[in-house]
């Protein structure tokens, strides 16, 4: 029997959130599934919990001998995968029972998409209700290739789990080089919307957890950082799309800039640009808001912090003198 989807998940000293994970796939009655898991090199006892499943014909482990990075171990993963579809999941994410037969239905229905999307339903751990649930209201769209597809698709794809992917429409090459950006599914996902259809199946699929420390850990030392880095590299993550496939689409690039630098500039003060340069020192911090947006759109962030900064300090003093509590 031919593949059909390849369930993807990456581990890396997480072995209890990995069993639920696992537990959730394994679950499925599908016979043309297989479930490809790759172990970074995980000190705790991820190895046996993997061990645990190997009754299961679908599963292919694999264990790397060393740690070789989050990315890598994705495009090792996606390369040893045969299903037609690949289906990523990360390994604190857990499949919503009964979910899986609305996305094939999904796919049969529209076997012209490529990529598909749905709703991310955050958790905090096992068993908790739903912290929100991010996505359009629209039930079934597919989006025609383009800029202004890849631009609308491209958000809805920051969270790498329950991104369904036609293995055929995936250029690993382009995978593994915007890996370094924090908001590399979104670019990929802009890439592929690019060139094929693509689709939101509104449906919650899976239950992604949020807010793991080993997961933010990896963008700074404290949420100064942290927005600092996610938003100068979500600023640039459309223009790795746009730039590999040759397409200027001017204006879809300045709306997509004019919402980051917007969405940055509105942060608390101790928490966006002020903070980050009362931190970093002036004109340490100056260099690297620079790098990472360009001096104008710079200019244009410190304009827009400026004046929230301003409007923050002044409702502060309008309440101190109605002796009401500061905001």
């Amino acid at each position: 029997m031919n593949t059909c989807f390849s369930f993807i998940v990456c581990t890396y000293r997480r072995a209890g959130e990995l069993e639920r994970c696992l537990a959730s796939i394994v679950a499925l009655p599908d016979a043309d599934i297989e479930i490809v898991v790759n172990d970074n090199a995980s000190p705790d006892n991820t190895g046996e919990v993997i061990e645990r499943f190997a009754g299961d014909p679908r599963l292919r482990p694999k264990r790397q001998p060393e740690n070789i990075g989050l990315q890598r171990n994705f495009v090792d993963a996606i390369g040893r995968a045969s299903g037609s579809y690949l289906f990523i999941l990360t390994d604190d994410d857990v499949l919503i029972p009964g979910a899986f037969p609305a996305l094939r239905a999904f796919v049969d229905r529209h076997p012209e998409v490529a990529l598909v999307l749905s709703p991310i339903v955050d958790v905090t751990g096992p068993g908790q209700p739903p912290l929100a649930r991010r996505g359009p209201a629209a039930t079934e769209p597919i989006y025609p290739p383009g800029a202004r597809s890849a631009a609308t698709i491209a958000p809805w794809a920051a969270v790498l789990s329950r991104l369904l992917i036609r293995a055929d429409a995936l250029d690993m090459r382009f995978f593994f080089e915007a890996s370094n950006n924090a908001y590399f599914p979104c670019a990929v996902a802009a890439r592929i919307a690019l060139s094929a259809h693509s689709g939101y199946l509104n449906e919650d699929l899976v239950a992604h957890t949020v807010e793991n420390v080993q997961h933010w850990d990896e963008f700074g030392r404290n949420w100064r950082e942290i927005y600092f880095r996610t938003h100068r590299d979500y600023f640039l993550c459309l223009d790795l799309a746009l730039d590999d496939a040759g397409i200027a689409a001017r204006g879809t690039r300045i709306l997509w800039r004019l919402r980051v630098v917007s969405d940055y500039a509105s942060l608390a003060p101790k928490l966006g640009v002020p903070g980050f340069l009362r931190a970093r020192g002036v004109g340490n911090g100056l260099g690297e808001l620079n790098r990472g947006f360009g001096g104008a759109w710079t200019a244009l962030l410190l304009a827009a912090a400026g004046l929230r900064t301003l409007l923050w300090l002044g409702t502060r003093v309008l309440h101190r003198q109605r002796g009401l509590s500061a905001p």
